[in-house]
């Protein structure tokens, strides 16, 4: 805590008479502040240091900031160049002028204490986030005599990290916080207007109850216009001694095309850098080059020339189903640095998936269903397709290809920059489902979404190629009926032909057309079937990316798949007259990039824990695997590749780590950045995390993880949270350091939380493990959950009489079919936006796993809960927003006459015209939480006995 620097946030809003959430009340303080807070301060401290609560020393430091990441403390006399520096996530630390020692670390007070308004607001929440404040916990309180609002926890929550502010000034009175078992409380005071903001004169510091330190502030001044130096010290006080690394953000980094190179962004601006030299890093667009031409929005991402001359600038986004995917786009030369906005006399924020030409010279984006392409030099703007309506839609997807399938952008530019290859979807025949929204007039609204489900055609896809030249479209004559078939993915395969992958409906069989684009003829090359099973990439939520990579100069392609009973990764040539198997031994092999250069395939997996991920590498003509991960790095580790498959940013987490993230040169995992020795952090949690394995009476093993609260007695006996998804979209037995956000409320309270992955999840154990539900979905993971629960039921500080299942979606469904298949077992559930019915879901999604209907109509009834129902014993809550366009509404209608029909009792919360997720409105995610949180407790007490 000695160096935390401390200037001091005012909210200037009215709290009005409701309360509001954490969140709320920190959005509100966002948009107060953002773009007005000052740049950057100076001013001098005199510390005091206790011991016991005894004054053991006095010293005077000196203090500059530049927000919303520059931070440097000198200590005692400055001419001796004993200092600290803060920059981004590092920590550089300085003696006798020269740098000792630098780590990976950010300060959160800095942010917390303005820098927070100079980011994007969902930069903010992920930051709060990662500091340990859930802000969507709020409430009223007391302190010193004054009212406060704090954001962090809920009432009597007093383990929670949690921030206090004056309910009158609106000053930040009080911060508590936990590291471990250790109590850290901040309190504020003498308070003193400085412009719009405030500077506390005084701060105490505790730990665990004792002061720690003393803090007085005095001769401060702002807009100062700092010299940036004093934060990239090239000497100590007169010398030059030491050149400090650049700084980066390594978590806000995005690769180029075709590269090593990067791109990142802070309130400065936009810089390029190379992973191969990060000295080289510079800014390329300042904001004031973004102003000037007229763009005053905040930068969201950008799109990059392969030359690197030019970018596009997305902004001003707005929600299309699950993603922000329409906004504006501006185009910047980033010689002359002028930008000029897309789509001139277009509507606002409504261009798709704009992107450069390979060779630099057009633009194509997608506005209202149209492909449009402009000229970068000219400005000059074509329409390619003109087909465009409500219905069809061409270069982009329906609701059900972007949930089911991973596929939003839906157009791919020919290498040569002469065609345009594209997706034209017709959903104008697809039924329309059709939601209520009772509460935003006098009268309904009602809005209709083509949503296919189970047994009903899905939309007609066809593939077509567009001209530049001469804006005339030939189709891809692909053998079938394009509206009783899927086409997920396609890619070009040189300039004059494209790769096709079609699936059947029942997507067990898929086909690899390579395409003429002159004349359409298709011709399958290859074929892949799965017998009881169903053929869908690993992760269905990689939005866009290919389900195959070419290579040999597009002469073959490397593609993973199902066989011989695990994931494998192949080599196919382009005729697919040749297949070799690559990785062969008794694991899954989930792709994850290439590096053409040195032809080696970079993959994800984890031969003896499901639990775990780790990278492995193997050459396509030679060798065999290896493990590339660094044995220290035990637990869940993800990486984002630089194109050329030579760099990739690490994370890596497990239950007792907090994520942390290094830049590193592949094969070798030299870490780049930060040039520090790795810092493993434990988490803040007020619980500990433990995994497990039980083996089933079915023979079958079973991952999990378990949460104990810290004061676990094991000679006594405890109420058990299963926290359960149990589908084939994800696991929740991770190695990881947070549990669900329920139970982390419910287990330091006196409960044992639990969470497995059964057969039918996407567990890394094998084709058979993940395919055992094939059109007996519902069924198989149901058994598995309840029979793994049966063995967990054998410790023996367990109570079995107080056992609560909760599940969100699938998780939902899951949860019905064990209260209403395993009421002996279950005595508390909580199904929130569930699937009751299986026929109501989407095609795409439920006849993957299920087949038709139509084929298999006994299957689909006796996987359904709402055929269950009348089986229910136990205490039952269901949870559902009116205004779900994923899971409908319909759902919980359809269950609750059921169980009224049976005469079973339950509990109900709807919320009005909340989507899947149930977050809209104001208070929404703090009501949601204490309505679970407030049912469990009275159906199943918290606490040992």
């Amino acid at each position: 805590m000695a160096l935390f620097f401390s200037l001091l946030i005012s909210v200037f809003f009215n709290i009005t008479s409701s309360i509001p959430s954490g969140e709320e009340f920190m959005q509100m303080l966002y948009k107060k502040y953002n773009g007005v807070w000052y740049n950057d301060f100076t001013f001098t401290q005199t510390t005091e240091t206790y011991r016991n609560d005894t004054l053991i020393k006095t010293e005077t430091w000196y203090e500059n900031g530049i927000l919303p990441d520059k931070f440097r403390i000198d200590f005692g006399d400055q001419s001796q160049g004993n200092f600290v520096i803060y920059r981004s996530d590092s920590l550089f630390s300085y003696r006798s002028g020269e740098l000792k020692r630098s780590m990976q670390q950010d300060n959160d007070l800095l942010f917390l204490l303005g820098g927070m308004y100079f980011y994007d607001y969902s930069e903010v929440k992920e930051r709060l986030r990662k500091y340990g404040f859930d802000i969507n916990k709020g409430h009223e309180n007391s302190f010193g005599g004054k009212k406060v609002f704090v954001v962090g926890a809920i009432n009597e929550d007093e383990v929670s990290n949690q921030l206090w502010y004056d309910s009158e000034k609106h000053v930040l009175l009080r911060m508590i916080r936990y590291a471990g078992d250790q109590k850290e409380d901040v309190v504020f005071e003498g308070h003193q207007p400085v412009g719009k903001a405030w500077i506390e004169s005084k701060i105490r510091f505790y730990r665990n109850g004792k002061l720690l330190q003393v803090e007085h502030y005095h001769d401060f001044r702002s807009n100062s216009k700092l010299p940036l130096e004093l934060f990239y010290p090239r000497s100590s006080a007169s010398s030059a001694t030491t050149v400090s690394a650049p700084q980066i953000n390594i978590r806000d980094m995005k690769w180029l095309p075709n590269s090593h190179q990067f791109w990142t962004k802070d309130a400065e601006g936009i810089y390029l850098g190379d992973a191969a030299n990060l000295e080289t890093k510079k800014m390329i667009l300042g904001v004031s080059d973004l102003k000037s031409s007229g763009l005053s929005s905040v930068v969201e991402d950008m799109v990059w020339s392969e030359d690197l001359n030019s970018v596009l600038i997305y902004t001003n986004s707005a929600k299309v189903w699950r993603a922000n995917t329409k906004g504006d786009y501006w185009l910047f030369d980033l010689k002359s640095k002028k930008g000029r906005k897309l789509g001139q006399g277009f509507d606002p924020s409504s261009l798709q998936f704009a992107k450069f030409a390979p060779d630099g010279r057009h633009v194509a984006y997608v506005y209202k269903h149209n492909i449009y392409v402009e000229n970068k030099a000219s400005g000059k703007r074509y329409q390619l397709t003109k087909d465009g309506t409500t219905g069809i839609i061409n270069g982009t997807f329906d609701w059900a290809y972007e949930e089911e399938l991973g596929a939003r952008d839906g157009f791919r530019w020919s290498p040569d920059s002469k065609n345009i290859a594209y997706w034209r979807v017709d959903a104008s025949k697809v039924k329309k489902f059709k939601m209520l929204n009772n509460t935003d007039g006098k009268y309904p609204v009602v809005t209709e979404i083509e949503y296919p489900k189970t047994g009903e055609y899905p939309s007609d896809v066809k593939i077509g190629v567009v001209g530049l030249a001469s804006a005339k479209t030939v189709w891809m004559g692909i053998p079938g009926a394009s509206d009783n078939n899927y086409i997920p993915r396609i890619s070009w395969a040189g300039n004059n032909e494209i790769m096709v992958m079609q699936l059947n409906r029942e997507q067990n069989h898929g086909n690899f057309y390579l395409c003429d684009i002159k004349t359409g003829k298709a011709n399958k090359v290859y074929e892949e079937h799965q017998e009881n099973g169903w053929i869908a990439p690993f992760n269905v939520f990689a939005w866009d990316d290919p389900w195959w990579i070419w290579m040999d100069d597009n002469q073959s392609f490397l593609r993973a798949h199902e066989k011989d009973g695990w994931l494998r990764i192949s080599k196919i040539s382009r005729d697919g007259k040749k297949q070799e198997i690559i990785t062969k031994g008794n694991y899954d092999a989930n792709m994850l990039a290439f590096d053409a250069k040195n032809k080696t395939i970079y993959f994800e997996a984890s031969p003896y824990d499901a639990t775990e991920r780790y990278l492995y590498s193997i050459q396509v003509d030679k060798g065999d695997s290896i493990r590339v991960t660094p044995q220290k790095f035990d637990g869940t580790n993800g990486y984002v590749f630089s194109p050329d498959g030579q760099y990739a940013l690490h994370s890596f987490k497990n239950i007792h780590t907090l994520t942390n993230y290094r830049l590193v040169h592949l094969p070798d995992h030299k870490k780049v950045y930060p040039l520090t020795d790795d810092e493993f952090r434990k988490p803040n949690n007020n619980y500990d995390l433990e995994k497990f394995s039980v083996t089933t009476i079915d023979g079958v093993d079973i991952s999990g993880i378990m949460a104990k609260p810290k004061d676990f007695d094991p000679a006594k006996k405890y109420p058990v949270f299963f926290y359960t998804y149990g589908e084939p979209a994800s696991t929740v037995a991770n190695d990881a350091p947070t549990f669900n956000s329920f139970g982390a409320q419910l287990v330091p309270k006196g409960y044992i939380g639990i969470a497995m992955d059964n057969r039918g999840t996407p567990s890394l154990k094998g084709t058979a493990y993940r395919m055992a539900v094939y059109k007996k979905f519902g069924i198989v993971n149901a058994r598995d959950q309840a029979m793994a629960a049966k063995e967990v039921f054998k410790w023996p500080f367990i109570d079995t009489s107080r056992v609560v299942v909760h599940g969100w979606s699938g998780g939902g469904n899951m949860t019905l079919n064990l209260m209403f298949r395993y009421p002996e077992i279950y005595k508390t559930g909580v199904a929130v936006a569930s699937i009751t019915d299986q026929h109501l879901y989407d095609n795409i999604y439920m006849e993957r796993f299920m087949g038709t209907p139509q084929e298999n109509e006994e299957a689909y009834v006796a996987s359904s809960p709402v055929t269950f129902a009348k089986n229910l014993q136990g205490n039952l809550l269901i949870v559902h927003g009116t205004g779900d366009d994923n899971v409908h509404y319909q759902n919980a209608e359809l269950l609750i006459n059921e169980l009224v029909r049976h005469g079973k009792l339950f509990e109900f919360m709807a919320y009005p015209n909340r989507t899947h997720g149930i977050y809209e409105g104001q208070g929404t995610s703090q009501h949601l939480s204490k309505t679970i949180i407030d049912f469990i407790e009275r159906k199943s007490p918290p606490g040992a006995r």
